[in-house]
């Protein structure tokens, strides 16, 4: 179990003079992916922020990768946890790198489809309420409610922007402000919708490269205690595999990525500790998620460059046979064909990465 030296509960913010239906916070700094120039790139997860102290109260989540059928995740986590904690986990459960800026919208009053709509189980339909934008800008105490996708909440950020927070009617806050606690809470009138909805009816788009993940209390019974206080995860269930990053053919909205095969070493709660201080690899690819050490990455790097040298050799041996070879041309075979060191998975195992 990972410990930590720090617990610190975030502070409530509030904007002067709004009432608490109307309160709008949002995470971090600079809302705009173009405000974050490398950043956008640059790999946040080694920067880990480190585990709460343990807690007995868990709650179990619901995560749904939206328009993409029958991809789920099923996992209890410490209610101590912050949105940041969370991102870094979604990362470990999807299979991505965290090289990304990544968004988290909580939302009160949410509907989710119904449990007969295969397709979209587990995603949120329709959520929040929120003044009309003119009478909310006049400052109105009695306009009409309209419903709109508005959160209390309303966007969660990393926790190292350096930008000023967006201007205007909504508010940011960090992901390392807000406890998941601050958005469900045994004690309703605490939850995200201030005692106005049940806790069934809070939930989290978290967005990530143009994905979406809904998060969902699981069930009716999701508050789990434990008689040994944990500051990690319990993962119950992982079905389907996620679109693969950056990848030149993105597969949105693929009906058989339910059916891509998830290793079963994601379930281990050491192995998101491992992979949590960089130890082990969660990689969503072309066949199947795969959860693997450093280790046997090291070997599988000694298999693709020994792959990538016999076919260098071969290509040679049949160009000098055949006269094309010059002396002065550049590397004819890096030229020609792709040999992707870090994401060619394809055959390095008997049934493919």
């Amino acid at each position: 179990m990972l410990a930590d030296t720090t617990n610190t509960a975030p502070a409530s913010a509030s904007a002067p003079g709004q009432s608490l239906k109307r309160r709008r916070e949002i995470v971090s700094s600079s809302p705009e992916p173009e405000a974050q120039g490398d950043k956008r790139t640059r790999h946040l997860l080694p920067e880990r922020i480190p585990f709460p102290e343990p807690t007995t109260l868990l709650i179990r989540l619901h995560f749904k990768l939206a328009r993409f059928p029958g991809v789920t995740r099923v996992a209890s986590v410490p209610v101590n946890w912050t949105v940041a904690h969370l991102h870094a986990f979604v990362q470990y459960l999807f299979g991505w790198s965290g090289r990304h800026i990544y968004r988290a919208e909580v939302y009160s009053h949410v509907v989710p489809y119904a449990k007969s709509n295969t397709a979209k189980r587990g995603e949120i339909k329709s959520c929040g309420r929120s003044l009309a934008m003119d009478d909310y800008m006049r400052g109105s105490d009695d306009a009409e409610w309209t419903c709109v996708r508005t959160p209390k909440f309303a966007r969660l950020y990393p926790e190292d922007d350096d930008e000023e927070p967006m201007r205007g009617r909504e508010w940011y806050r960090k992901g390392t402000d807000v406890r998941i606690d601050e958005i469900w809470n045994r004690d309703i009138d605490l939850n995200a919708g201030e005692g106005t909805c049940d806790n069934t009816e809070v939930g989290i788009k978290y967005a990530y490269d143009g994905w979406e993940v809904h998060i969902l209390p699981d069930g009716e019974k999701h508050w789990l205690s434990y008689a040994s206080p944990r500051n990690v995860p319990k993962i119950m269930s992982a079905k389907g595999a996620g679109p693969i990053e950056d990848d030149d053919k993105p597969d949105w909205e693929r009906e058989d990525n339910k059916n891509k095969p998830v290793d079963e070493a994601i379930l281990k709660t050491e192995s998101f500790e491992k992979w949590y201080v960089g130890d082990m690899i969660s990689y969503a690819g072309r066949k199947r998620h795969r959860v693997w050490t450093r280790e046997e990455e090291a070997e599988r790097q000694k298999y693709l460059v020994a792959k990538y040298e016999a076919r260098r050799k071969e290509v040679e041996e049949q160009r000098e046979a055949e006269g094309e070879v010059d002396e002065d041309e550049d590397d004819w075979l890096d030229d020609h064909e792709e040999v992707v060191f870090y994401e060619d998975y394809s055959d390095y195992s008997a049934d493919g990465y």
